[in-house]
């Protein structure tokens, strides 16, 4: 993970990078945030909703949501007028308008993202794409 930051960021002097993580029940997770902090991460965490419904047939059906799009779209927008890029790592389709506000404001945005999983319209919106495929095994280090 320190190898993917700094090379994306390519030089640059890093402002802000913050991770948006999801309690995971039954998970210490206290490692992995310690690492992220470590190597330079501001780490946000949010508990999951659980929703439980009954279906028409009386089968008990339990959903796990725990969506940071909202949060992360806020985090942008507030510092948009503090950057003059921001890289998002993320591939979500959901976060073309959030790219289309921050050039607004002259942002340059960069999507880190596994190419095979990011959607079209936001690798084409992107001032530039890094493909994280292209990092390997180091990924994870």
């Amino acid at each position: 993970m320190r190898k993917v930051l700094y090379t994306v960021l390519d030089g640059r002097v890093l402002v802000r990078a913050i991770a948006y993580l999801v309690k995971l029940h039954g998970v210490d997770q206290k490692g992995f945030i310690n690492t992220l902090r470590h190597i330079g991460y501001q780490v946000r965490e949010k508990e999951p909703k659980i929703f439980k419904r009954l279906d028409e047939n009386g089968n008990l059906w339990t959903t796990v949501k725990a969506d940071w799009d909202m949060g992360i779209a806020m985090d942008a927008i507030s510092l948009a007028e503090k950057i003059d890029v921001a890289i998002l790592a993320s591939g979500d389709g959901d976060f073309v308008e959030l790219v289309r506000y921050l050039h607004t404001k002259g942002v340059k945005v960069e999507i880190a993202a596994f190419k095979q999983t990011a959607a079209k319209e936001l690798t084409e919106i992107a001032d530039e794409f890094i493909d994280l495929t292209s990092f390997g095994e180091e990924i994870f280090l």
